[in-house]
């Protein structure tokens, strides 16, 4: 049976309807949230171009946390970045199957660097309309392999659920993972709403896992 789930629950849109929902630090937790709680190895932030330079402001004050960016388009009005936990995703891209899969879509490496240097090139091509869509966007996404693979076999139908990707096996567990992003957006929100600073956010998301680990 097909669903969808709600990407901002109520709890959520109540407190951003409170904020200034323009401002860069808004944006960013609104899109990458699970990024900055660490459920997640990367996202994607889509900005307008006259918030570039806050943006990448804002940026560069999570790098010592991991966090970094990877520019993919600028147009005349918007800019698009891969935002990404450089640990976790080069960690993803080492797993054998997906080293498997990016040598079958062109890839010769799988080098972090080096396949974001091939990826923005195909993904600038796709958006001057040269090239096709690359799929391994979910990939450097982290989405999983069986939900890149089904969405490329089914051309983006026949899913099993709906979320903050399309879903097309191990339902239970990534309906589970949805919905833990979505407490993590609850989380972040609530904190930038009570003017904590998002390096101050992700610092503390750092501490937490460091805990955990140790």
């Amino acid at each position: 049976m097909k669903g969808k789930v709600q990407i901002m629950s109520q709890d959520v849109l109540e407190i951003f309807q409170t904020m200034n929902k323009n401002h860069i630090d808004t944006q960013f937790v609104m899109q990458c949230a699970p990024l900055i709680a660490g459920l997640k190895c990367s996202n994607l932030l889509m900005v307008q171009k006259v918030q570039q330079t806050d943006a990448i402001r804002m940026l560069k004050t999570l790098e010592s946390d991991g966090i970094y960016y990877r520019t993919l388009h600028l147009s005349d009005a918007k800019m698009t970045m891969l935002i990404y936990r450089k640990e976790e995703l080069t960690d993803h891209l080492n797993r054998p199957e997906i080293r498997q899969f990016l040598s079958w879509m062109g890839y010769e490496t799988t080098k972090l660097d080096e396949v974001l240097d091939v990826f923005v090139g195909r993904y600038r091509n796709h958006r001057e309309d040269i090239a096709a869509f690359p799929h391994e966007m979910g990939i450097l996404l982290g989405y999983p392999l069986v939900d890149v693979i089904g969405f490329m076999e089914n051309e983006g139908k026949n899913f099993l659920y709906n979320g903050y990707w399309k879903v097309y096996g191990n339902l239970h567990n990534t309906v589970t993972l949805f919905q833990h992003f979505q407490m993590a957006e609850k989380q972040v929100f609530t904190l930038l709403a009570s003017g904590m600073s998002i390096s101050g956010i992700s610092k503390m998301y750092v501490n937490v896992h460091m805990r955990a680990v140790s």
